[in-house]
């Protein structure tokens, strides 16, 4: 019920005293927010131009400059991002290291949007050097340190995550992503058997492991282990039926097995399910 919503935020918004900055605000925002999904994006931008606006009123409020920097990111003007989390972390304390970590995350994912993958990496640092045992931190690192091809140290920042307890509401995503990551870092050094065996991590995980088993699948079908690829993929297509990619490295290991007739339906079921072959 958009329609309704986006009433009722406006008169919010005419309720609220023009002084209470903060407030009508949060009002624009989420207004933005249910223009953004029904796909007026012209308005969106409008209604978040407002709101960064308001929340500029009050240049001394490091919650403000935080929403700011979120909101910039969404709109993907990244280096106002940057300065605006960089406005909010100057004002926080140094010892609020919780609110000081979690600026500078948000901080690193606007660098991480334009591949600044060096200065990512100090955001991250910075994170660890908050709080030693902060898994986002090390995940973080690791990906950036994978990113830019030091893969030893990627490798040993993925074990540390791997190591480290999770809060139980991230454990599955956290640990997923610290082992997929551990796989890439290690087929990067060399160390296959390693890496398959760290995909396999993954797949037993869960809880949407086919991405992993397709990656599984293509390690193999590089080392030429046709008959363990054809099982890789086999098992991403009974997990996720619908996606053409999968029915077409089906269909290429297949050929390479020399199973020539099934190799063509496997291809056409791919071609039906909408795979475009863009090489």
């Amino acid at each position: 019920m958009y329609n309704e919503s986006l009433e009722a935020f406006d008169r919010a918004i005419e309720l609220t005293p023009a002084h209470e900055t903060n407030k009508r605000a949060y009002f624009w925002r989420v207004k933005a927010s249910a223009l953004n999904e029904i796909g007026r994006s012209n308005e969106a931008a409008d209604a978040y131009n407002e709101t960064l606006r308001l929340y500029g009123l009050n240049p001394e409020d490091p919650d403000g400059w935080s929403i700011r920097g979120y909101i910039l990111l969404r709109m993907g003007r990244y280096d106002e991002a940057t300065d605006a989390l960089d406005r909010a972390i100057e004002q926080i304390p140094e010892d609020d290291a919780d609110k000081l970590a979690f600026f500078w995350l948000k901080k690193a994912f606007a660098l991480e949007a334009m591949n600044r993958s060096d200065e990512v990496l100090v955001a991250y640092d910075r994170i660890l050097e908050l709080n030693p045992e902060d898994p986002r931190g090390w995940r973080g690192r690791a990906g950036a340190l994978l990113s830019l091809g030091e893969n030893e140290e990627a490798l040993a920042a993925y074990e540390r995550v791997i190591d480290l307890k999770p809060p139980q509401s991230e454990i599955l995503s956290s640990l997923s992503g610290a082992w997929i990551g551990k796989a890439h870092a290690l087929k990067a050094l060399g160390r296959y058997d390693e890496a398959l065996e760290a995909f396999d991590n993954v797949i037993e995980l869960g809880p949407v492991p086919f991405f992993a088993t397709e990656e599984k699948g293509d390690l193999l079908m590089e080392l030429e282990r046709y008959d363990e690829a054809l099982l890789a993929y086999e098992k991403a297509i009974a997990l996720y039926p619908l996606e053409g990619r999968f029915w077409q490295k089906n269909g290429l290991v297949l050929e390479a097995l020399g199973h020539s007739s099934e190799a063509q339906i496997s291809f056409a079921m791919a071609s039906e399910l909408g795979y475009r072959d863009l090489g």
